[in-house]
């Protein structure tokens, strides 16, 4: 059964890059906002279709935190008023968080914690290539987040 399977990141990668390239050659905004919303379509269905676990590996420390405000900061409806590509400039962010471009500082990690440990889990769930229910969690919000701005 389909359902019993994990999500690899790289299947989300490769449906993030195939609407990128329909969206560089898109010159309609009406067909580019369809187009948006065909992604999170697709994004919602693979992580609505797969299974999850908790991931202890996974840490929002430093890079992911940072991707995860400045996501929301585009959508801010006074950013939009500033920026015509809002849409665009968020599904950026969106990008870079479901590929994992991400790091951690030792700054970013809470007193108490080891640095090392962190950094040596971080990287483990990185090599993994698999979402967590953790992760999950965070990109059905951010999609959300992007259907209510279109």
């Amino acid at each position: 059964m389909l359902f019993n399977q994990k999500l690899k990141r790289k299947e989300l990668v490769n449906i993030m890059q195939t609407f990128y390239k329909k969206y560089q050659i898109e010159n309609d905004k009406k067909k580019k906002k369809h187009l948006i919303s065909n992604l999170l379509l697709n994004i919602e269905k693979k992580l609505n279709n797969k299974s999850f676990k908790i991931d202890e590996r996974f840490f929002t420390y430093c890079r992911r935190d940072f991707l995860r405000k400045e996501f929301t900061d585009k959508l801010n409806k006074q950013n939009i008023q500033m920026n015509n590509d809002y849409l665009i400039d968020a599904y950026f962010n969106l990008y870079d968080y479901v590929s994992n471009d991400t790091w951690i500082s030792l700054s970013s990690i809470p007193n108490g914690i080891s640095a090392q440990e962190v950094i040596e889990k971080d990287n483990d769930y990185k090599k993994s290539g698999v979402i967590c229910l953790q992760e999950k969690e965070i990109l059905l919000e951010m999609i959300q987040e992007l259907k209510q701005a279109l």
